[in-house]
């Protein structure tokens, strides 16, 4: 049976780079996009990849949410739901690891939480967790810090939150290998991790992307960066996760982020230069 992979929130950057990833394995007809007008009983879908927490507002993930979870739970239809380091907000924990019980504190990190619990109704569902995602669009942590590197302006990062930052194009990576592999039979399921495989603090990535941008001359303005302390109740101090269940289960290998971070750089530096050009 041909895979018929349904994605919901597909203007995301994750899902556009997924796509890309699963073009050797799928025709163009073989992705189905998720949309308020779909009607899903009317779709031939045997899988469904949940990207609805990405960049959209809670309320609108969470209905979608729902509506993919039931759908996949009253046709046994595998269901990955991608969620986040967030529902350990609560937990101060150097790595958190697949069974350590979500305790989310923020209105905001309550709702990955709910939305996890939706997608687990699913008889066949894998959470995926993860850490930082980082890429050259969108709002994310490589993102902030560049806009306040070019711009010159005063940037807080913190020195003792500590993540893995993970790049959407090697999480689409490990999405694609898990689809295959459900595809193809695989009948593993529950709460998974995946992060890169290199830690660090937030101020420790800033300073290696200010190295990059001073070595390659690409600095239009004199930097400022200002060292804080995480001491937020509501935030996690560690965005690390253990992704054991991952290699077991699949044999997904973490991937460093730094070899690949000048290359991101470029990327979003070249699409801030095409945006000026357009306006």
């Amino acid at each position: 049976m041909p895979l018929r992979l349904l994605i919901t929130q597909t203007r995301s950057e994750l899902s556009q780079s997924l796509m890309s990833a699963l073009q050797p394995l799928l025709a163009i007809d073989d992705l189905i996009y998720f949309s308020d007008v779909t009607s899903l009983e009317s779709l031939n879908i045997n899988c469904v990849l949940n990207c609805s927490m990405l960049d959209q507002q809670y309320p609108t993930a969470l209905a979608e949410t729902q509506i993919i979870s039931r759908f996949c739970r009253q046709h046994k239809i595998p269901l990955i739901h991608l969620s986040s380091y967030r529902v350990f907000s609560a937990i101060k924990k150097n790595i958190h690891n697949e069974k350590d019980q979500p305790q989310p504190i923020s209105d905001e990190d309550k709702q990955w939480m709910i939305a996890e619990e939706l997608s687990a109704t699913a008889e066949k569902h894998i959470i995926l967790r993860t850490s930082w995602l980082i890429g050259p669009e969108g709002h994310n942590l490589l993102t902030q810090l560049l806009s306040g590197f070019l711009n010159g302006a005063r940037i807080n990062v913190h020195q003792d939150l500590r993540g893995a930052p993970t790049s959407v194009d090697d999480l689409a990576r490990v999405l694609a290998a898990i689809i295959k592999q459900i595809h193809c039979g695989a009948d593993n399921w529950g709460v998974m991790h995946y992060c890169s495989s290199d830690h660090c603090s937030e101020e420790e990535f800033a300073e290696q992307i200010l190295q990059h941008l001073i070595q390659y001359q690409l600095l239009t303005a004199e930097p400022s960066l200002q060292l804080i302390d995480a001491d937020e109740e509501d935030r996690s101090v560690s965005a690390i996760l253990a992704c054991r269940r991952l290699r077991e289960c699949f044999g997904i290998q973490g991937r460093s982020w730094r070899p690949n971070l000048l290359l991101l750089i470029k990327e979003w530096l070249a699409n801030k230069n095409k945006q000026g050009a357009d306006s």
